[in-house]
């Protein structure tokens, strides 16, 4: 059994250069997405008796975006979505093909008061879980890109963006085949960043046996804006000075009020 794992970077600029913000008001935002998805199947034997190839048990395309409120969305199969959310100054939004091309997006485009966060998401994902029949070999394939960024005079606008996928073998002989993972966020110091690479899982079944497999991509994209908790001011000398006129004055009254 052989299982190769790769993972190219690419150029930061190629990710930046992709970040147009859903509006011109936009502050902080961030993207995520799977392209150029390819799954392939192999047979190995095909002078054999034996047909290779897969059996298909659940396919999944899910996603969820929140701006305010949020929408979850499950689906049986591999399909073609476009969602959205926006509350006041939120925007989150994803789409999907058929089969891969997933697209994540998420703004936030005001700065809140206090207490009061400007967060939006968007996730999505697709899975397959199938049966890898004897002397057959797949191959799962794409490439990930994702940002995060603030205007320069957003201190405290952050944002993250996240692409994950991962092949592994269930049942009794449970095993990791292959697992892929780039993420980015921005810190106090850093108001872009991005990441762009690609990942090619190849597993091959040389067992007389078929193999419970399962494939899952997901892309998440997170942005808000906070405001810091007022900091108490200190009272300037002026102000301690009435404080304490206020507290000889209480005092007095209250010798005053006392009977004798």
């Amino acid at each position: 059994m052989k299982m190769k794992h790769l993972a190219l970077a690419a150029t930061l600029g190629l990710t930046l250069s992709l970040t147009a913000p859903l509006s011109q008001a936009a502050l902080t935002n961030a993207g995520s997405s799977v392209t150029n998805l390819q799954f392939q199947v192999t047979d190995l034997t095909p002078g054999d008796a034996q047909a290779g190839g897969i059996t298909v048990k659940y396919r999944q395309t899910a996603y969820e975006v929140e701006a305010g409120f949020a929408t979850f969305k499950d689906y049986s199969d591999f399909r073609a979505v476009s969602d959205s959310r926006t509350d006041l100054d939120r925007k989150a939004w994803i789409s999907t093909g058929d089969f891969g091309d997933l697209r994540a997006r998420a703004e936030s485009s005001n700065i809140p008061p206090p207490y009061m966060p400007t967060d939006a998401r968007a996730n999505i994902w697709q899975s397959m879980t199938f049966w890898l029949l004897p002397h057959s070999a797949i191959s799962l394939s794409g490439h990930a890109a994702g940002f995060a960024q603030r205007d320069a005079g957003v201190e405290n606008g952050q944002g993250l963006a996240r692409t994950a996928a991962s092949l592994s073998r269930l049942g009794s002989d449970h095993a990791e085949l292959g697992y892929f993972s780039k993420n980015v966020s921005l810190d106090a110091l850093t108001s872009q960043a991005g990441y762009s690479g690609d990942f090619l899982f190849e597993y091959a079944n040389n067992s007389d046996d078929a193999q419970y497999l399962f494939w899952n991509i997901y892309t998440t994209s997170q942005a808000w804006i906070f405001t810091p908790d007022p900091i108490p001011s200190v009272p300037e000398p002026e102000g301690y000075a009435m404080l304490g006129a206020g507290l000889m004055f209480l005092g007095l009254m209250a010798r005053r009020r006392k009977p004798g």
